[in-house]
């Protein structure tokens, strides 16, 4: 009997922790030097051709801390280093210029309105709204915990609108897959795009 009740308690502590870990703040990451992510690039278009923008010129990008800086990498060569915050600003949720991110903190089930002074937006909302895995193929499928993430953006005087929807990872410290649906109700246009994290290493 006691056996039981010790085995109950082991299993019911280990769910709590599970559940609690994400109950608090995501909090805004710090990164490392050497630390890095690889990623592949899908996008598809109803009625537009690609723009030529580094962030759909390749399929596979490298993302790596050297030093404090954010360098990006064509493929998983190191020797071929590109220009592309846009890239590295959908990885990491971070702030450059005026590019959407996330606006750390957050907190399962809350909703968050950016500083849209700051940004060339009318409205901005961030939602964390459940808990999920992530199989990660590089690692072998390794489940990774995260949480989903919904972000919505009209820019001012556009008929644009960004519908965004991203699984980010504290232990990661990324947006391990990000999918943005961009629609313009003007024109019709829809612009779907994919980043999705393939492997990664966080410098000890």
């Amino acid at each position: 009997m006691k056996n039981t009740l010790r085995l109950f308690f082991t299993l019911f502590l280990g769910i709590f922790s599970a559940d609690f870990a994400y109950t608090q703040e995501i909090i805004s990451p710090s990164f490392k030097n050497g630390d890095w992510w690889i990623m592949t690039l899908e996008r598809s278009t109803e009625g537009l051709s690609r723009s030529g923008a580094c962030y759909e010129s390749y399929e596979k990008y490298l993302v790596k801390i050297v030093g404090d800086k954010q360098k990006v990498f064509v493929g998983n060569n190191l020797d071929q280093e590109i220009e592309c915050e846009e890239i590295s600003d959908r990885l990491l949720g971070s702030i450059t210029k005026t590019r959407l991110h996330i606006p750390f903190p957050l907190t399962i089930n809350s909703e968050k309105m950016f500083d849209t002074e700051k940004f060339p937006w009318e409205t901005v909302t961030a939602k964390a709204y459940s808990r999920t895995s992530f199989k990660l193929a590089g690692k072998e499928n390794k489940e990774i915990d995260a949480v989903l993430i919904s972000r919505t953006a009209r820019p001012r005087g556009k008929n644009a609108a960004f519908d965004d929807k991203l699984i980010y990872s504290q232990e990661c410290k990324c947006v391990l897959d990000f999918n943005r649906t961009r629609s313009n109700e003007k024109t019709g246009v829809l612009v779907t795009q994919k980043q999705t994290v393939i492997n990664y290493e966080i410098a000890p």
